[in-house]
């Protein structure tokens, strides 16, 4: 199986190289989209004549701003394989993660997430476990599990997120949660991959920091919609 993996970015030119240096070669990943969400300053130039020659990476910048909820649909949308990493441009990806991927066996209506944010968010208690929406309230009602809907930087099948994506204008920084409510709603599940781990960096540049008050009070709206399905 090969994999396809899709990195959004905006204002992060080095954040994103780093992202995924330690897989770049790794023959699982045949094919990789580096999403640029129409940055103000030269950071798709710079991306693009980094990755210049590079075969395997396409680089491809928004002709305006679309935001974090349609930066991610879109990247999986240019994305070739069946199997898409879908990846935040602050976070890095390691070829552990792909070692405990290529154990699955992967199905359509699942969506496969790591058990680890190294180094502070740590969702190993629900490793090897199922979840959908009959027993979604224990991810929701545990701080972790709750931290872990929240967290993307996971691997869907392509066509059936984009068939379950829908926008939603009124969301910022909780459209993983967004996103993840929309999955359980339509019976599809998500399973939480043993010793699938990568690095999350937390910053002050984080999107979601940024709105901090109003994610709050999103992903607490979000998780009561969970809760009623």
């Amino acid at each position: 199986m090969k994999l396809s993996l899709a990195i959004t970015t905006y204002l992060r030119y080095q954040l994103t190289i780093d992202s995924f240096a330690q897989v770049i070669d790794d023959p699982r990943i045949d094919d990789i989209v580096v999403l640029d969400d129409c940055s103000p300053d030269m950071s798709f130039q710079k991306l693009t004549a980094y990755f210049k020659g590079n075969k395997k990476v396409r680089v491809i910048r928004q002709a305006f701003n679309r935001g974090m909820q349609r930066n991610k649909f879109d990247a999986v949308a240019h994305s070739k394989n069946d199997w898409v990493i879908l990846f935040d441009s602050d976070n890095v990806l390691k070829k552990g993660y792909l070692d405990a991927l290529e154990k699955q066996e992967l199905h359509d209506n699942i969506i496969y997430m790591p058990d680890y944010a190294r180094p502070q968010f740590d969702y190993r208690k629900f490793a090897g476990k199922l979840f959908d929406k009959s027993n979604a309230h224990f991810l929701v009602n545990d701080t972790m599990g709750n931290c872990l809907l929240n967290t993307c930087n996971y691997t869907v099948h392509r066509a059936t997120y984009m068939e379950v994506f829908s926008e939603n204008p009124e969301i910022k920084g909780s459209d993983t949660l967004w996103f993840n409510y929309l999955w359980l709603k339509a019976g599809y599940s998500f399973y939480v991959v043993p010793g699938m781990q990568y690095f999350h960096l937390q910053h002050s540049g984080s999107t979601w920091l940024q709105h901090a008050d109003y994610n709050m009070k999103t992903t607490t709206e979000l998780n009561k919609k969970i809760l009623s399905l």
